[in-house]
C-alpha cells in the first residue's frame, strides 16, 4: 500500500465537509505567490507535515499544521474553527488511496498566527497529531 500521504489525507477529509467552492486547499509548506489574490476569491486552507512518528510502518502519527488565510479575520476565524471541530470529532475516515485516519489529539488550538500582509491576509491555524494506518483490506 505505501506510506500514507498525511497532508492529502486531510485535506481530503477537510473538503468533504465544507461545501464545494466554499475554499481552497493546498498542502505542504511552500504558500503561493499569488497568495493574496488567491483569497480575495475564497479563503485558502493548508495542511502542511511538520513531522510525528510511526509505529514500524503500521502506524503513523503525523504531526499537522492546519492554517487558513482569508481577506478577512472574521473568515479566516470561522472557516479555522470549524476545521479544528471537524477534526477533533473525525474517526475512521478511509482516504481515497485506502489508509485510515483513526482519530486525532490535540497539539494547540485555533489561534491567529503571525503573517506579514499589512492586514491584506489574515492567517489562523491550529495544529493536531494525526492518527494513521493503512485500511484493513490493503
Amino acid at each position: 500500500m505505501g506510506w500514507a500521504d498525511a497532508e492529502a489525507l486531510v485535506v481530503e477529509a477537510l473538503a468533504a465537509r465544507f461545501a464545494p467552492g466554499a475554499l481552497d486547499f493546498k498542502t505542504g509548506k511552500r504558500k503561493p505567490t499569488n497568495l493574496v489574490d488567491l483569497v480575495t476569491r475564497r479563503p485558502l486552507l493548508m495542511v502542511y507535515r511538520f513531522g510525528g512518528g510511526d509505529d514500524h510502518g503500521v502506524r503513523d502519527e503525523a504531526n499537522c499544521d492546519i492554517d487558513v488565510y482569508a481577506n478577512t479575520e472574521a473568515a479566516a476565524k470561522d472557516f479555522i474553527g470549524r476545521a479544528f471541530t471537524a477534526l477533533v470529532d473525525l474517526r475512521n475516515f478511509i482516504g481515497a488511496g485506502g489508509h485510515v485516519i483513526t482519530g486525532t489529539r490535540p497539539m494547540s488550538g485555533p489561534a491567529e498566527r503571525p503573517f506579514d500582509s499589512r492586514n491584506i491576509v489574515y492567517r489562523y491555524g491550529f495544529a493536531r497529531r494525526i492518527l494513521l494506518r493503512p485500511s484493513a483490506a490493503s
